[in-house]
């Protein structure tokens, strides 16, 4: 086990375009005992990036998640080269694992790279939401301290919710806005509080959240890496917890596909980015919610959005 996220999501040659990841996946954001469908995508991203030039960066990942991924064994991947141009590259990426005596993919991208140019313009959007500064906000666990103390949550609740996503904080340095929706029911664990925005409809609700990788590691692919992991983080149960509940509320809560979209070349984690999160849509037993990071200067860096399964308890349906 390591600390560095990079090598958390660092993968070795075993073939042509054949990778094998360095490390035993990890759990985040689940009560079910199945790998965080954020160390695929970035072991996915990383081998991918290691088969077109340095001239090339991702613009676009779209998978799907075909199956839960077990703790036990390690990742492979398999990288077939789809399109080879002056200006763009296209790769599909399967995700494989032993279970069960055979290899069951389990994560299917497609990547698309394009050379670095010049732009006509230079412009992105900003957040929807006001936070407070990375400066002034205070950690997931003082955040969580401040819940116990007031009598919000409990002594269980923080420790549980710690556990569950003790990821952030391992890879992560974090800082959580007291504007976000999140940081006022602790991701819906405090059901009895109000939030500042239970007056808005449940799609204008947000949620933002500071980071900073801890890893040091400046180079292109881990930072792409990481940033997969990253993104795919909290989207499947957002719809829960903008409405006072959590994943003990469900009776299953599950990423079906991913959308990632990059619109910076060169990205570096190590510096502070602000994470918003929001859903668009929910019925039929999913969702749907997207999440957005920009850099401390206010630079649009990437998005993702995400199809979720989400059904009620059997005892509730």
């Amino acid at each position: 086990m390591t600390d560095d996220l990079a090598k958390q999501l660092a993968i070795r040659p075993v073939g042509d375009d054949e990778y094998v990841s360095e490390h035993l996946p990890i759990r985040m954001g689940n009560t079910a005992a199945i790998a965080y469908g954020g160390t695929s995508v970035g072991i996915a991203l990383n081998a991918a990036g290691r088969s077109v030039p340095d001239t090339h960066k991702l613009y676009s990942a779209l998978g799907h998640f075909l199956g839960p991924a077990t703790l036990d064994q390690h990742m492979h991947c398999k990288v077939f080269r789809i399109r080879d141009t002056k200006s763009f590259a296209t790769r599909r990426i399967e995700v494989s694992q032993e279970q069960k005596g055979k290899h069951r993919v389990v994560l299917h991208v497609v990547a698309d790279f394009h050379v670095i140019e010049g732009g006509m313009f230079d412009y992105s959007a900003g957040p929807v939401g006001r936070y407070s500064g990375f400066e002034t906000s205070p950690t997931f666990t003082s955040s969580a301290e401040a819940l116990l103390s007031g009598g919000k949550i409990t002594q269980i609740d923080m420790e549980t919710t710690a556990n569950m996503f003790a990821a952030n904080t391992r890879f992560f340095e974090n800082r959580v806005p007291p504007e976000s929706v999140t940081a006022q029911n602790f991701s819906g664990v405090a059901k009895g509080v109000k939030t500042s925005q239970d007056h808005l409809d449940l799609t204008a609700k947000t949620s933002g959240d500071w980071y900073r990788l801890k890893s040091p590691s400046p180079e292109s692919n881990d930072q792409l890496a990481c940033l997969g992991f990253l993104m795919d983080g909290g989207l499947s149960f957002l719809p829960l917890a903008h409405q006072n509940l959590s994943l003990n509320d469900v009776g299953a809560c599950s990423s079906l596909d991913f959308a990632l979209r990059v619109h910076q070349p060169h990205i570096d984690l190590r510096d502070w980015h602000l994470r918003e999160r929001s859903t668009s849509a929910g019925g039929h037993g999913g969702s749907f919610s997207e999440g957005r990071l920009w850099d401390r200067h206010g630079r649009l860096i990437a998005s993702a959005s995400q199809q979720s399964i989400l059904r009620g308890r059997l005892e509730s349906l």
